[in-house]
């Protein structure tokens, strides 16, 4: 997964950070609007979910592991809960 930003001042974008998952990544989402912090989801063909916070790239460990490809995932409106 690579990370974009608008460069200041300019209509391009420019490459903030690639995410190595190491595996295909099959899906992923973005807390909306009303969500109190900025996340990303992304979900493998190998069955694992990683939880990032937008601001620092930090990434939160999640507990659990697919058996099979995590095709889709998605957050709550509030973003307190992810799929």
């Amino acid at each position: 997964v690579r990370i974009w930003k608008k460069a200041t001042g300019e209509d391009r974008w420019a490459e903030e950070m690639h995410l190595d998952h190491r595996a295909v990544v099959r899906s992923l989402a973005v807390t909306g609007p009303k969500a109190k912090t900025a996340l990303l989801l992304t979900g493998t063909a190998t069955g694992r979910a990683r939880l990032f916070a937008l601001a620092d790239m930090k990434e939160t460990m999640l507990d659990s592991r697919h058996t099979g490809a995590i095709n889709a995932v998605a957050f709550s409106a509030e973003g307190d809960l992810c799929v």
